[in-house]
This record gives structure tokens, sequence and C-alpha cells, in this order.
């Protein structure tokens, strides 16, 4: 017999958060079985993350229906668990599969063709939705989500003044520069490479995002794929320099993140993005700094800046370069290895200091991914900080308290205070009130 699928410890924030869910609405007559395994004879056997035995009426769940949890919905986790339920439905005796997800990359209209009676697709949007207890959460934090920034910033300023400090930075940080979003470099990288006689061409771009499923990534590795390009070569990487600083214009956000460095509290920057302007705007204020991006090491008094999907500089007679991350098989090389570099220091930085994430929407699986291994190794309390934009969900102002007190709860689960802003103009402010 095959092994069974092996499940992760029940735990991650994608889990709870269903599962507290669905105690909310189930009826006294109703159950919850977790962690459960389904042998099929003949077959690997699967564990179930949640059955119930009883079903759920106030979602119209009958009895003997499995859920399975996902933080992130894909193509192929639809057709890979239907094809699994229609096998061994009988075997199991369950009447109902359900996939409920977080986040999505499938179209709505995909998941329509799909979702029917016995086999669900649902958001937990949608469930919370149908639960009442969630509704003083909301009104709560719809009312005091000021206030309680101000008491979180002054927390994070007396952490802050302790020394041992990190700076997380995304792409908010490079876009706050003029710097291109990855949609934009992708776009502009076909643009390139509109003369060459290749399958995709100007103004195939939507096109192909959507036979992507919206994911950036897998659209680079398509790109990349279909224009035949290596990131060896020379034109390739002269291609990116010239995108990447086409044109650059003062950040403040920059200026207060280098100010941030120069109080002398921070041991280390993690940035997630391509540039080394924040190198640039360092030397500029006299801060020994070094770009880490592999095997080099910085020296000692040199604030390293660790670039963890590579670095391309500003100064393209600079000798620094190391090809950046830009395509699916590139990303998943980085976080199949325990044991490369990059996890390593950012594990570090998570584990020993107090690290505060700026400009990032979190929404990276495997950054979440290490900030659960560190947080399952720690004292389970919120030790770091992130700096996230009230973003609109939809034009319901309660489903958007929703969304955000999920939000907000999700990122509590992962050790990290939410310090909520409305305004990207409004950040730079925020980081002087801390340093």
């Amino acid at each position: 017999m095959k092994p069974a699928y092996k499940k992760l410890e029940f735990g991650s924030f994608a889990e709870i958060e269903v599962y507290k869910a669905f105690s909310s609405l189930i009826g006294s007559d109703e159950t919850i079985e977790r962690e459960k395994f389904m042998f099929a004879g003949g077959t690997r056997g699967y564990y179930a993350d949640i059955v119930l035995p009883h079903g759920c009426k106030r979602l119209k769940m009958p009895p003997k229906t499995i859920v399975e949890i996902k933080g992130t919905l894909l193509f192929d986790t639809i057709h890979r668990y239907l094809e699994m339920y229609k096998t061994n439905k009988t075997d199991w005796g369950v009447s109902a599969f359900c996939i409920v997800y977080i986040n999505s990359h499938v179209p709505d209209e995909f998941i329509a063709k799909y979702d029917n009676k016995d086999f669900r697709i649902i958001s937990l949007n949608e469930i919370l939705c149908s639960s009442d207890t969630n509704a003083d959460t909301v009104e709560e934090f719809h009312e005091e989500w000021e206030d309680e920034r101000d008491n979180l910033i002054t927390k994070a300023r007396d952490k802050f003044s302790i020394g041992k400090n990190t700076l997380f930075l995304g792409a908010g940080v490079s876009i706050d520069a003029g710097l291109p979003t990855w949609d934009e470099l992708l776009k502009k990288m076909l643009h390139k490479y509109k003369r060459r006689k290749h399958n995709i061409g100007r103004g195939d771009y939507k096109r192909v995002e959507k036979v992507c499923a919206g994911s950036s990534i897998i659209t680079a590795r398509y790109i990349r794929t279909g224009l035949g390009v290596s990131t060896s070569d020379k034109e390739f990487d002269n291609m990116i320099h010239s995108i990447l600083y086409k044109k650059v214009n003062q950040s403040q956000l920059i200026n207060e993140i280098t100010n941030m460095v120069v109080s002398n509290k921070v041991e280390s920057v993690v940035t997630y993005n391509y540039d080394d302007l924040i190198e640039i705007e360092l030397s500029k204020k006299g801060v020994p700094n070094f770009s880490v991006f592999g095997g080099n090491r910085a020296l000692y008094g040199e604030l390293p800046v660790y670039h963890v999907h590579g670095i391309v500089t500003m100064d393209a007679k600079s000798g620094i370069y190391s090809t950046p991350v830009l395509s699916e098989e590139d990303y998943h090389n980085i976080y199949k290895e325990a044991f490369h570099w990059s996890n390593i220091e950012q594990l570090h930085a998570l584990d020993r200091t107090t690290c505060f994430f700026i400009g990032f929407s979190m929404s990276d699986p495997n950054l979440r991914r290490l900030l659960e291994i560190s947080q399952s190794k720690g004292d389970g309390g919120k030790n770091h900080y992130v700096f996230l934009r009230r973003s609109n969900f939809s034009n319901d102002s309660n489903r958007d308290m929703e969304n955000l007190t999920i939000l907000k709860n999700m990122m509590n689960d992962l050790g990290l205070n939410v310090i909520w802003f409305k305004d990207f103009n409004e950040l730079p402010q925020l980081l002087k009130r801390i340093y």
C-alpha cells in the first residue's frame, strides 16, 4: 500500500481560522473531527483536515462532509482533490467534499464550473459572513483601530530603542521610489523582446497572465520559456537593468528607513527587492554597508543588506550582480532548500531580533512559512511588526471590517503586530514615530 498523504500539524493560521469559524457555526447536535485518517483499500490514505459527521445545517453541508483547508487556492488544487474525492467517495463513506480557502489565484468563473452540491469550493469570508459571533469583533475593530495603532507604535518604539532590530523591505519600498512593480517589469520584458520571432508578443500580457491564473511568478516562467531567454544571457541582464532604473525618484520612505539605520539600532536589513537604493542612500549618510546576495559576507562594522531574491545594482559597472529571482523555478530553488543562506538569515533575524516589515502585502507563501517556523520555535507571542494598508475588499464596509479582522488575526498568528495605515503617504511619518 502506498504511504498516506502527510499533513502538517494542525495549527497553521489557515487551519486555525477555518476551525474557529466552523466552531461558531455548528449546532448543539453537530460535531467537528480534526485530522481524521481516511483509509481506502488498495490506495494510499488521506488525512482530512476536518470531518463533519453530522454536517453543518447553517452552511447547508450534509452529514459526512470532508473539509480541506487551503491558504491559497490554485488550479491544480481543485482538480487534484476532485479526482481524489470521486475515486474514494464510496470507500470513505462520505457524502460531500468541501475546499475552504483564504486566498485564491483562480478566477471566480472557473471556481463556479466545479462548485456543486457535493463538491463545494468556498472562501473563509463566505463562512464568516454566516457567523453572527463575528459582528462584535468587527464593530470593535472598526472603532478602535487608530487607538490600537497608537498603542502599538508606543510599544514598537520601546522595542526599537533596545537596539536588536531587523528591517524587512518589500516591493512597496522600491515602488515608492518610482521603480516598476513586478507586473510592470514583466510587461516591459515582453515589449523589449517584441521584435523577436516568438509566440509571445506585445499586447499579449493580459492573455498570458490569464492563462497563468494571475500568478506573476508563473507568468515570468511562461514568458522566459516562450522567449527562449536564459538568465545567463548578457542581453537579459542589461534589459532588466534598463527597465529597473529607467525612472528613479526621491523617496521619503527610503529616507526614513535609512534614518532608522542611522539611529544605530538596526542590526541588518533584509530586502526582497533587486535594487540597491537603500545602500546608495546609506552611503550618502555615511553608514558603512555591504550588499549580501550569496556566499559573500559583510565585514565587521558594515551593515549587511541581504538581497534574498538577488541584486541588480544601479551602477552597472560595479561588478556586483546576482541573477534575480524572476521565475517559478528560480523561486522554488531557493525555498526548497531548508539550509539555503537566505532562509537561514531570515530565520536568524526572526528568532533573535525584533523585525519590522515595510512595503509588504504579506501574500508571499514562503515568507509566511518562515514566520510560522519561527513562531513554532518561540514563545508564541507577537514579537514583530508589519505595516499594512487598510485596503477596501468590497463596497460593503461591514465585509471590509470582517476581512480586515481576518487579516489581522492571520498576522497575529504569525507573530506579527499589525500597524495599519490608510495611505502610503502616511508610512514615512509612522516610521519617524518609532525611531
